[in-house]
């Protein structure tokens, strides 16, 4: 008896060694949950690039690994532009690159991969992961005419257009001049099954090769755009709307918040149909016209003067408005 109580013992005992010696954690497990209360030891390299995918050295690396003991651990990326650090984490590393003639980058880097062991000895899998992060390179920052604006659209169910340089509303709803931007926003209450429904039409300029383009946010960076407007692929306008129902999950057809918009505008063409003079700029999202106020409107735009120029670099301590408001006030690039 003591014999067969013995050998059950050491079985249960092996396994329980096998467990405890591997400690194999699994996305969901509780022990996916201990490991992220009281953290795990993680280490993780970042690799500097530029845009084309050539190594920065010299680039400020700041890494903390999200935990509120956690201290931020800096260092200079080397000569491979790499940067090694190692400490007890919770599943995530918060970290800031920055370098001179570059745009700021920041962001977050999950460990573990989800379905998988992720915790394997008190270490996070994979042990010693590549974050790779891109930073982009400082070009030619010149003045725009910038605001994030907050205005009532004077009409509902007509057009109305907006001056991007002068920043106000086209003669009689204010003192602007060009029709850059124009506005169809609608409003409706009804019955079943739809009881409320809002819409925006935005249509950019008036001539035939004036138009606007979606493009994904760079999220990481703090120049989120390209650094120049395409030369093509441009829509003549965009529309969003919300329709709100009693008893069913609303639609919402709003631009994404990871979208921005490229536009051009007062574009001329030759008697070939070459464009020989045109403006461009930038919308970042998200364009907010779905709130409680009955009209409200907000977003924020870039607006380049030079004609012909491409360039969406923003350099925000040379803003062409000069009598701007602390709330319309523009900081990024």
């Amino acid at each position: 008896m003591k014999s067969a109580i013995a050998v059950m013992l050491a079985l249960f005992c092996g396994v329980c060694g096998l467990t405890i010696a591997d400690n194999r954690i699994e996305m969901g497990s509780r022990g996916y949950a201990l490991a992220v209360r009281d953290g795990a030891m993680a280490r993780l390299t970042f690799r500097i690039v530029n845009e084309v995918g050539s190594v920065v050295t010299g680039a400020n690396v700041r890494a903390s690994f999200g935990r509120n003991d956690s201290k931020w651990l800096i260092g200079i990326s080397d000569d491979n532009g790499l940067f090694t650090v190692e400490d007890r984490s919770s599943g995530k590393v918060l970290y800031r690159v920055d370098r001179d003639g570059y745009y700021q980058t920041r962001g977050e880097y999950s460990l573990g991969d989800a379905g998988s062991i992720i915790v394997e000895g008190g270490k996070w899998i994979p042990w010693s992961a590549t974050n790779t992060v891109v930073i982009k390179k400082i070009r030619n920052p010149v003045p725009m005419y910038a605001a994030y604006k907050h205005f009532v659209i004077p009409l509902k169910g007509t057009n109305v257009a907006f001056d991007m340089e002068v920043g106000d509303w086209v003669e009689p709803y204010g003192k602007g001049v060009h029709r850059d931007l124009i506005m169809m926003y609608e409003e409706t209450v009804s019955k079943e099954p739809i009881v409320y429904s809002k819409s925006l039409q935005l249509t950019l300029g008036t001539n035939a090769l004036d138009g606007v383009q979606r493009n994904k946010v760079n999220g990481f960076s703090t120049m989120q755009s390209a650094c120049e407007a395409p030369l093509d692929g441009y829509e003549k306008s965009i529309a969003w709307s919300l329709e709100a129902f009693r008893r069913k999950k609303d639609i919402i057809r709003a631009p994404p918040p990871d979208e921005y918009f490229v536009f051009r505008v007062r574009t001329a063409v030759d008697d070939k149909g070459k464009i020989v003079k045109a403006n461009y700029g930038k919308i970042y999202g998200p364009v907010n016209f779905l709130g409680a106020e009955e009209n409200r409107l907000e977003f924020r735009y870039y607006y380049n003067a030079e004609v012909n120029s491409r360039n969406m670099e923003f350099d925000p301590k040379r803003n062409m408005f000069t009598h701007l408001g602390p709330m319309e006030e523009v900081t990024a690039p």
